[in-house]
């Protein structure tokens, strides 16, 4: 059924003031790489207005913004401590490296229930967290007090050309699906997880629906957030930012742009179309986005991936816009999701004050939430 519009549960008061600064969703692409490219030019080159600046100027950051997006290097310090108390659980983080088909090693983190010798291991879900171009798995500390609290495990990982994992291009999901492959067959073979919960925002939801191709039983559902129908439609929509071009010189953009990438990046950008996969899905997904994303226009690429998603579905639009830090009231709605679609339960939840939801676990428990 259509989702509940935003703000259709009010959590009582949470003060937006009272609302931490997350770095994590900041990290995100540049909101408009075209817009802001063209300003720097602008001023090199002295000239009155943008338009005056060709999009050919402009080029090399065009297709940097797809395969070579600013990398997130951070210390391991931000994600927080590797052990740590929480609604009456206590936590540990397990990182480690894995290792895809290609060959290349990426930097993993799994927060889970500390394992208490002689229990038995009760099997549980676990969301994996994928995250956006040149974002890392830093951006799971905002959504981890909700995940935790919820009962489940949390998997975070930097795709390989991401954060600091190998790999020195990304593919807007291309290869960052066999990334994706490996952490599944992994969880899988720890016999602690029930099922997966895949959470992706832009390129992370991307991959997800590519992902989504194989079927794969460990995967119960999906929340899409912003995710784009097609690199086509990216370069489509990158030529419609530009004012004044006319049609063939968009389509000679486009053919430049594609033949760029694919000698760079070794990739053919043509094949990275996840609304071709939206069309053989069966996996639940609830898709997110921002009503005044002017990057990955909702118009361009999330209706018509919904449009076209062939297995239960959900939407639910909220304020802000692709990097925006997304209103807590979406954890109610991804809550009922979940429980609807996978093995997760209320039975499994912890006494968790909602309010928590905007703070890190670690933060929430010695207080520090009070002096913000």
């Amino acid at each position: 059924g259509a989702g509940s519009g935003p703000g259709s549960e009010s959590l009582g008061a949470i003060d937006e003031r009272e609302r931490p600064t997350m770095t994590a969703n900041g990290l995100e692409q540049v909101e408009n790489p075209l817009g802001e490219a063209q300003q720097r030019e602008q001023a090199k080159q002295g000239a009155s207005s943008p338009a005056e600046i060709s999009i050919f100027d402009i080029y090399e950051e065009l297709v940097n913004a797809v395969v070579r997006p600013p990398r997130h290097i951070y210390a391991m310090a931000e994600l927080g401590p590797k052990k740590f108390d929480f609604a009456g659980a206590s936590f540990e983080r397990d990182d480690f490296t894995l290792v895809n088909s290609g060959g290349v090693k990426f930097q993993c983190s799994h927060w889970h229930q500390t394992v208490t010798p002689f229990r038995t291991v009760e099997k549980r879900p676990c969301y994996v967290m994928l995250h956006g171009n040149s974002s890392s798995r830093v951006v799971a500390c905002s959504q981890l007090s909700f995940c935790l609290g919820t009962g489940a495990s949390v998997f975070a990982f930097d795709f390989c050309g991401s954060g600091l994992s190998e790999g020195e291009f990304v593919t807007l999901g291309h290869r960052e699906k066999s990334d994706l492959s490996a952490v599944v067959q992994y969880l899988r073979s720890t016999g602690r997880v029930d099922d997966i919960i895949l959470w992706g925002r832009s390129m992370g939801a991307s991959t997800a629906l590519l992902y989504e191709n194989l079927k794969d039983k460990m995967v119960s559902c999906m929340i899409l957030d912003s995710p784009f129908s097609s690199i086509t439609q990216l370069f489509t929509d990158f030529g419609n930012m530009v004012p004044n071009l006319s049609g063939w010189i968009k389509d000679i953009l486009k053919w430049m742009l594609r033949m760029s990438i694919s000698s760079r990046a070794d990739f053919n950008p043509d094949e990275v179309e996840p609304i071709e996969n939206a069309k053989h899905a069966n996996t639940p997904a609830l898709f997110v986005a921002g009503v005044s994303d002017n990057f990955v226009s909702p118009d361009t690429h999330l209706f018509p991936i919904h449009s076209a998603y062939t297995g239960p579905k959900q939407i639910h639009l909220v304020p802000g816009d692709h990097n925006s830090t997304r209103p807590v009231e979406l954890c109610l709605t991804i809550m009922r999701f979940v429980n609807r679609y996978s093995s997760s339960s209320t039975e499994l939840h912890l006494k968790v004050d909602k309010k928590s939801w905007l703070y890190t676990p670690w933060d929430w428990e010695s207080g520090n939430h009070f002096k913000h």
